[in-house]
């Protein structure tokens, strides 16, 4: 920052730069804009406030290129300065193809990029500040002086710049695998994949891993691995990679699997419309912006905490919500119009637009398989209730508990604490800040026996820690119906006397259950199991009545769950294959209704 800094102030005081150019021939270049490539969002704040200490709003203009500012913001790095001020445009890699600043002649490249990439052997994203490759550092040196002579500072040495990669590594090699599978066996199928049994048998008949291998930069053999094992857990894959009817289906929707899934146990329970809306959001980005002006990201932040009905509310109601209030000011209803509507609450109006289009286009594909109708039938049940256990069945395995003993650390503490979450690995991430659930009053929730369980979307590492970004309390049946073990341990007389049965699921998630509530559970179970099936093996056939009265009776459920009682149940990790209470202390409490 310091160099950035001192190389800015030296332009600034100098005013002109002596240069041998060979489109220049006086040997000089005119005052003129700057532009800072930066690596992230942490960054370019921290070198705005720099430079805005440093030097006056006569003297300089900072503006800033990341997608979470602003359009309107954005739109003034094409403004002229006023006579006598100096423009500096603060960007990361967004500057360095898609756009052109016609007055820009000073170009500063740190040479840093965010680079997102995936841990096959963790299941966990990174996203961590790297250098960029040599193609990078010719894009950014080719935005001095587009328009007229200018001038390329690399902050970095010669040598550095003799060691960059020729190329960023390529998309295969860094993000999860799953559709790219789910495609390929959907190409075998067809009959269209030039793979031979022979090749296949080379890498253990796997046709995925014959075809993958023959990439010009094959993916790690893990994450080849990790993709497979992940299709077979969601029910896409049977043994031997054979495709499912399933599978099928979510091949055919523009998403990532799980998120096709999510879509499917949303038409089953009508509350399609919001699901869809979240998957979206999920697969695209989130919508909000994030002001420059500390008091409009204090109102950003009051705008996105009442969408979400307070600082405990869900990231993915919190959006839907605001989706669902910018259509109706698209389509005329209640007045406004959806681009004030989107700048007085903080969203983008491109990110809006490009998921109603989304919305549209997956939709379509449910039609032609036949597993939805009409939108507004199969969206009758839009519940918070309904959508929170929606989503906690469709992202399972993806869990994490606001353990007990977080919180009375977070409670005991002087310095406030963000919640933190466990994970089924084991592993404490931090939520994110952006999140509505790290305004959460974590005192209230020490004084609860039960412990919190919320879905997430993804775990991300940074430089520093593990955190989930968007995530949303669920009710713990929602587990009972899609874990794919349930078994029950021995009968312990409870507190009051009456029998209670420990309920473990995936020999992960323990808790009590009252013994006159084992056989619902089991039925409601094997019935959401049975309609699921009916839905994708027999989409244009009625469900029948029995299935049709359970998943009214499981909705039922999830409403009193997210209406009365807090939507948590009492859990303890079991020990893998055995079933027992993990170090810590049993979880009590169990699902007090259903």
């Amino acid at each position: 920052m310091d160099i950035v800094v001192d190389l800015i102030s030296f332009l600034q005081r100098d005013g002109r730069f002596d240069v041998e150019s060979e489109e220049n021939t006086n040997g000089t270049v005119e005052k003129g804009a700057v532009l800072v490539f930066l690596p992230g969002w942490d960054e370019i704040s921290r070198l705005k406030d720099f430079l805005e200490r440093e030097f006056t709003p006569d003297e300089l203009t900072v503006l800033l290129l990341h997608s979470m500012v602003p359009v309107s913001e954005q739109r003034r790095v094409f403004q002229r300065p006023k006579r006598g001020t100096r423009k500096v445009v603060l960007a990361t890699n967004i500057a360095e193809t898609a756009i052109t600043i016609d007055d820009i002649v000073f170009v500063v490249n740190s040479g840093r990029h965010k680079e997102k990439s995936y841990d096959p052997f963790s299941g966990v994203s990174t996203l961590l500040c790297s250098w960029t490759s040599r193609a990078s550092e010719r894009q950014r040196k080719g935005r001095a002086g587009r328009c007229q002579p200018g001038v390329c500072f690399h902050i970095y040495s010669q040598g550095r710049s003799n060691s960059l990669e020729e190329f960023q590594v390529p998309e295969l090699k860094r993000t999860p695998l799953e559709e790219v599978c789910l495609q390929i066996k959907v190409m075998e199928s067809n009959g269209s994949l030039p793979i031979q049994g022979g090749v296949a048998a080379e890498h253990d008949g796997s046709t995925v891993r014959a075809f993958l291998s023959r990439a010009i930069e094959p993916p790690a053999p893990q994450a080849t691995k990790q993709a497979l094992e992940i299709l077979r857990t969601i029910g896409a894959l049977a043994d031997g990679e054979r495709l499912t009817v399933l599978g099928k289906h979510l091949a055919g929707l523009p998403l990532p699997p799980q998120l096709g899934k999510l879509l499917l146990y949303g038409e089953i329970f009508s509350c399609l419309d919001s699901v869809l809306t979240s998957a979206c959001f999920s697969a695209y980005r989130s919508p909000w912006v994030v002001p420059v002006d500390s008091y409009k990201r204090s109102k950003a932040d009051k705008a996105r905490g009442a969408f979400g009905l307070g600082a405990e509310g869900s990231d993915h109601l919190a959006m839907v919500r605001a989706f669902d209030q910018w259509r109706d000011c698209k389509r005329g209803v209640g007045g406004g119009s959806p681009w004030r509507f989107c700048d007085q609450n903080f969203l983008s109006p491109g990110t809006m637009n490009m998921m109603d289009g989304m919305r549209m286009q997956i939709l379509s594909g449910l039609r032609d398989a036949k597993v939805a109708g009409n939108l507004r039938e199969s969206s009758m049940h839009c519940s918070a209730g309904v959508v929170r256990a929606v989503l906690g069945c469709g992202y399972y395995p993806q869990i994490g508990f606001l353990k007990r003993m977080l919180r009375e650390l977070q409670r005991n503490s002087k310095n406030k604490m963000r919640p933190s979450l466990m994970t089924k690995r084991g592993e404490t991430v931090r939520i994110h800040p952006q999140s509505l659930a790290s305004k959460r009053d974590t005192s209230k929730d020490a004084e609860e026996e039960a412990d919190p369980m919320f879905v997430y979307e993804e775990l991300t590492r940074n430089e520093s820690q593990l955190y989930v970004k968007a995530v949303t309390e669920i009710p713990a049946i929602a587990l009972c119906m899609v874990a794919a073990d349930f078994r029950l341990e021995p009968q312990e007389p409870g507190e009051d006397g009456s029998l209670k049965t420990h309920v473990v699921l995936d020999d992960w998630i323990r808790y009590e259950v009252s013994q006159n509530h084992v056989v619902p559970l089991r039925v409601l179970r094997q019935r959401l199991g049975q309609a699921f099936t009916g839905l994708i093996e027999r989409p244009w056939e009625e469900q029948e009545a029995r299935l049709v009265d359970s998943v009214a009776a499981l909705r039922m459920v999830f409403e009193i769950e997210a209406g009365g009682a807090p939507n948590r149940a009492s859990f303890s990790f079991a020990a893998p294959g055995k079933g027992g209470a993990a170090p810590g202390g049993r979880g009590r409490g169990g699902v007090r209704r259903g």
